[in-house]
């Protein structure tokens, strides 16, 4: 009698231990799907690829090229980059990775300054979600008053906002454009930092 009570006793304890050690397991699987789940509705931004109007990077507009060279090493190339209006050296920006993420050029100031930093990767962009790959459309619905402007030579053509010179994937040889004559489905195809050039004709205003 006292070794089937035993016996009973025993077997409801592991029955209760296997009860509680299944509802941890589930739990834990619960919880580990909530986080799953939850992760996957949010947009990751690497905060260190964000575009400001004057720093890419901590690379600086009016800042030394000597010193973005000493801080990228070889992640930063020197190349050279051939347009209408000639061969030009550049200064590509690698990421660990090799995906290129910009490019600098320099004044020909002794020593060099660092005087336009343009954004070429998708895997950038600004605080405002504007990045390569986003369209017309987009940057009005941020910036509702940008203006667009085209180029004599190479008909390159830029919408300018918040120190910012959104390139676009279309060709304007005249000055401004109204913007009712762009598609709004037209690509930025780069950011460039203007905001060092802003600020200047502030100050010179």
């Amino acid at each position: 009698m006292k070794t089937n009570t035993i016996l009973i006793l025993i077997s409801s304890i592991l029955l209760a231990s296997a009860c509680k050690e299944k509802a941890a397991k589930e739990n834990v699987q619960s919880t580990v799907s909530v986080v799953v789940s939850q992760t996957s509705k949010v947009t990751i931004v690497d905060s260190t690829l964000m575009i400001f109007p004057t720093t890419f990077r901590g690379i600086k507009l009016d800042g030394s090229l000597a010193d973005a060279q000493q801080k990228f090493g070889k992640l930063l190339k020197k190349e050279i980059l051939q347009t209408g209006e000639g061969d030009f050296d550049i200064f590509r920006l690698y990421d660990s990775k090799g995906n290129p993420l910009a490019f600098l050029m320099a004044s020909e100031n002794k020593p060099p300054m660092i005087d336009n930093i343009t954004v070429t990767s998708e895997l950038a962009q600004t605080a405002e979600g504007i990045k390569v790959g986003k369209n017309l459309g987009d940057l009005l619905k941020v910036y509702p008053k940008l203006t667009v402007s085209g180029s004599e030579i190479e008909g390159w053509t830029h919408a300018e906002a918040d120190g910012f010179l959104f390139k676009l994937d279309t060709n304007f040889w005249e000055g401004k454009i109204d913007i009712k004559r762009l598609n709004k489905n037209t690509k930025v195809t780069e950011v460039l930092l203007n905001g060092y050039q802003a600020i200047k004709e502030q100050e010179e205003n």
